[in-house]
């Protein structure tokens, strides 16, 4: 995409389709699209829906970035990537220390 007016966010086009799952096109886009398209939407407060067309991408691909970059902005009260990461590891960690607590109870003499 091309912009029309200076000011405007240019958006390269993204990488050309590949094989995903169970034979569907699917395509990857670069970082730079993808901030590119979000930023779009921040800015000229135009539906996600509108600009996802203008782009060609589905929208709900780029309602996803939209929500992705929300919560990196803090903007939205979720969790990010890295800490649902943590929260499984902790959740796993918490289930194995009260198996043993369990365990060690159950042993003990007294």
């Amino acid at each position: 995409m091309k912009p029309s007016t200076p000011g405007q966010i240019k958006i390269t086009d993204p990488t050309p389709e590949v094989s995903g799952e169970w034979g569907q096109a699917q395509r990857r886009f670069d970082r730079e699209f993808r901030e590119g398209a979000v930023r779009i939407v921040r800015e000229t407060n135009k539906p996600i829906a509108q600009v996802a067309a203008d782009l060609g991408i589905n929208a709900q691909t780029l309602g996803n970035w939209v929500n992705q970059d929300k919560v990196s902005r803090g903007e939205v009260e979720r969790l990010s990537s890295d800490e649902r990461v943590e929260l499984a590891r902790l959740r796993a960690e918490n289930a194995e220390l009260r198996m043993e607590q369990s365990s060690s109870d159950r042993w003990s003499c007294g």
